[in-house]
């Protein structure tokens, strides 16, 4: 049954560590798998909390990098929006402006 294979798997991938799903985005994006970039930084994402800002942040801005270069703009706005308030409200404006100038070219 194709929904309990993907509960199976979903339950397998809340017992992995943010950080671990994360690198498996990294990988991905490495070898330019960009749309299996995007699933694995949005899979990572739905288990970041509000606990982890800049985890999140980090994620949200390498989305937001893959998503543009699958010429996806309206996602990649989103989550580079949702990345800069996470950097401001952090006071890391290095990355907050990366993510603006990342966002300009997304609008």
């Amino acid at each position: 049954c194709p929904a309990a294979a993907q509960l199976a798997h979903e339950l397998l991938q809340a017992r992995r560590p943010v950080g671990e799903r994360a690198r498996a985005g990294d990988r991905s994006a490495l070898l330019a798998s960009r749309r299996e970039a995007v699933t694995q930084y949005r899979r990572a994402l739905r288990f970041t909390g509000t606990h982890q800002p800049l985890v999140r942040a980090d994620l949200l801005d390498a989305l937001g990098r893959e998503l543009a270069t699958l010429d996806q703009w309206a996602p990649a706005a989103e989550a580079l929006e949702e990345s800069i308030g996470l950097w401001r409200a952090a006071g890391v404006p290095l990355r907050e402006g990366d993510a603006l100038r990342r966002l300009g070219t997304a609008y």
